[in-house]
């Protein structure tokens, strides 16, 4: 979705977030506004309202962009493929087939349109789908593949009971479709009802289909859990080997990762991979496919127990507990203070420090946008 209902969105989290002692003279103002954009938000999930935004977004995307905000690519892992198809303005859906078997599954049918195409061209039939979550850009299009494909299975989560789902899953749930193995997780955060899906690819090698759930270099909005639900949702990460190969649901890859400069100027992972998307950007490429190792190392939302990251939000003038205030002289990147409670201040730290990058980001864009379109939007 556009950038500005991307940020709407968040309006329950930023709801939960006001203080007692903020300035009341604004208060009334703000509230009535974040008061809005949460009932945005729910209106936005029920079937009538999302269902018809989503159409209408999706008619202005194929008109607008025709040949979709990125290319298709496929990566190979022995007899697996994996596509990822982009959708929407930013959305991709992700096409698996298991060559031997010629199985098909395909996970996030945001829009039905891209993934009949990308079917036809491969010469495939899809024996099942998997839905991330209920927000209508992973799922709308849902009802046109049950349309098209009688037979066909749609999975999704128990809790979140995404449109169009004739098979609920609950956490650890084994999807089998021929050699096409899944594994479903829960992972409340984003929503309550979030699911992720592991994919064995070989007897070493796994893949997440992360949804909203984890990007690359970022995270999804927390719109329905809360803080520490976040948190140990993506501790449950710790469970996968660095190998483990990422498929996130956006392409914000960019975006995230100038933020993650913003605050590591001098991490040089982070400072190589942003050339790296740069130049893929550039040439259309989807930035997928990143290895669970390498988040660790650009992710900010990965980077709460590291006490260089802890340090470099203090540099950027943000308040976290005081063992990265203090110690100046260490070189190992070892936190003494693991608990839940140390990682939720650092994780509000850090999403301040998001919700001021985003703002500066958005009056850049409105600075740079001729004057007379300015004034009639």
């Amino acid at each position: 979705m556009c950038l500005f209902s991307r940020i709407s969105r968040n309006a329950f989290h930023e709801i939960a977030s006001i203080t007692p002692d903020e300035n009341q003279k604004g208060q009334s103002r703000i509230s009535f506004h974040l008061i809005y954009k949460f009932i945005r938000y729910r209106v936005y999930n029920t079937n009538c309202f999302g269902a018809w935004y989503t159409k209408r977004q999706l008619n202005r995307v194929h008109e607008k962009c025709p040949n979709g905000h990125s290319s298709a690519a496929t990566f190979t892992y022995g007899d697996i493929t994996v596509t990822a198809v982009p959708q929407n303005s930013d959305n991709y859906s992700y096409m698996v087939i298991c060559g031997s078997t010629n199985d098909c599954v395909v996970i996030d049918v945001g829009d039905a349109q891209p993934v009949l195409q990308c079917l036809s061209d491969k010469n495939k039939i899809p024996q099942a789908v998997l839905v991330t979550h209920k927000h209508w850009d992973h799922c709308y299009g849902n009802k046109e593949l049950k349309k098209r494909y009688k037979e066909l299975n749609i999975y999704g989560g128990e809790i979140d009971r995404p449109a169009d789902v004739n098979m609920y899953v609950q956490n650890e749930a084994l999807i089998q479709i021929g050699k096409l193995q899944f594994k479903a997780l829960h992972v409340p955060g984003h929503t309550a009802g979030h699911m992720i899906y592991a994919l064995q690819l070989n007897d070493e090698l796994k893949c997440l289909f992360t949804g909203d759930f984890l990007f690359i270099a970022g995270i999804g909005k927390i719109f329905e859990g809360n803080t520490s639900q976040m948190i140990s949702s993506l501790l449950m990460l710790s469970d996968f080997p660095p190998e483990t190969i990422i498929f996130p649901g956006h392409e914000y890859a960019k975006l995230n990762l100038s933020f993650a400069l913003s605050l590591e100027k001098d991490n040089e992972v982070l400072i190589a991979m942003s050339q790296e998307v740069h130049e893929k950007r550039t040439a259309r490429s989807p930035i997928v496919g990143v290895t669970l190792g390498d988040e660790y190392k650009i992710n900010p939302y990965l980077r709460t127990c590291s006490l260089k990251f802890r340090k470099a939000l203090v540099a950027a003038g943000y308040d976290v507990p005081a063992e990265a205030k203090v110690v100046a002289d260490r070189n190992d990147d070892e936190v003494k203070d693991n608990s839940m409670e140390a990682q939720i201040a650092v994780f509000d730290a850090l999403e301040k420090a998001k919700n001021d990058f985003t703002e500066e980001f958005v009056k850049q864009i409105e600075r740079k946008r001729p004057k007379n379109i300015r004034n009639n939007a």
